[in-house]
């Protein structure tokens, strides 16, 4: 009795954990804007997440970007659209801090930095 019973509790749990890993291994892709800075990897560091992170708009958390298909210093200072799958890990130094990076899979550029969007139709309109 006790060993079907062991038996019946072991298959469950199987059951269980493979459709959870089954379900839980795909990952959904998500979509983030803001401003992408970067900042050189120091030579010593207590803690350092990466080169990249992005300022989302609308929220106080910074993710920080991965990638190694795409090419993100071009983009440095700029308002984009960032699409990749999300995690969470820790920190690369001696202090264990919590960071949240992106595996980028697309960028898109909102707005250039420096660049203006002048309606120059309008302006030319002011100054007839």
């Amino acid at each position: 009795m006790k060993k079907t019973w062991a038996f019946v509790v072991i298959v469950m749990l199987a059951v269980v954990s493979f459709r959870g890993a089954l379900f839980g291994a795909e990952q959904a892709s998500e979509t983030m804007v803001g401003l992408l800075t970067y900042t050189p990897a120091p030579d010593l560091s207590i803690c350092f997440c990466g080169s990249f992170a992005l300022a989302v708009e609308g929220s106080i958390h910074v993710r920080y970007l991965l990638t190694d298909a795409i090419d993100l210093r071009e983009y440095d200072g700029d308002r984009v659209l960032v699409t990749g799958k999300a995690f969470s890990g820790f920190c690369a130094g001696t202090l264990e801090h919590p960071c949240s990076f992106v595996d980028v899979e697309k960028v898109i550029v909102l707005s250039r930095m420096g660049v203006s969007t002048v309606d120059w139709g309008a302006l030319k309109m002011i100054y007839r």
